[in-house]
């Protein structure tokens, strides 16, 4: 009995689809990404031992504001400039940062319960001063796009609700 011969066709079609398999495998090998991958560069902003809380970056994306508690202290906001190695305090004791808005200004809270981690929302500029306190029983804050609103999240007798505040600058 003669051996089944294989269909020139089907081998035709095999050396057409590997010929098509290594052009696209080459094609592939040299359009691979050529971007180099950035490695991300950190920059110790303190040195100090503590508990950093939160974190945020003003409009212009060389100061940093965050709040802290060094030495077992009340947390307290703290201004550091991405170029400078000392931050200064914002001087409001037992605050710590929420979010910071376009027009620099600051949504802090103050007097922070640490078992049900509510307080007194309040407003100050990055430059700093004295506090204007906005609402009680927050848990969170953040500034609408405008930098005139403010999104709340109150609780109050542990049932929350959330809140968009209209405030006025100036």
């Amino acid at each position: 009995k003669p051996k089944r011969r294989v269909s020139p066709f089907l081998l035709a079609l095999l050396y057409l689809a590997s010929i098509a398999g290594a052009a696209y495998a080459t094609w592939m090998y040299a359009h691979r990404g050529s971007d180099e991958v950035i490695e991300p560069k950190f920059h110790r902003l303190t040195f100090r031992r503590g508990e950093v809380r939160n974190a945020r970056f003003s409009p212009d994306g060389e100061t940093v504001v965050y709040s802290a508690a060094w030495d077992g202290q009340q947390p307290e906001v703290f201004v550091a400039s991405r170029r400078s190695p000392e931050a200064r305090p914002l001087g409001v004791p037992n605050s710590e940062i929420l979010a910071v808005s376009r027009a620099a200004e600051l949504a802090i809270l103050l007097r922070r319960d640490r078992v049900s981690n509510l307080g007194t929302l309040a407003r100050v500029p990055l430059a700093g001063g004295m506090p204007r306190e906005i609402a009680e029983n927050v848990l969170t804050a953040d500034w609408a796009p405008d930098g005139q609103s403010l999104a709340t999240y109150n609780a109050a007798f542990l049932v929350g609700h959330c809140a968009v505040r209209r405030t006025v600058m100036g």
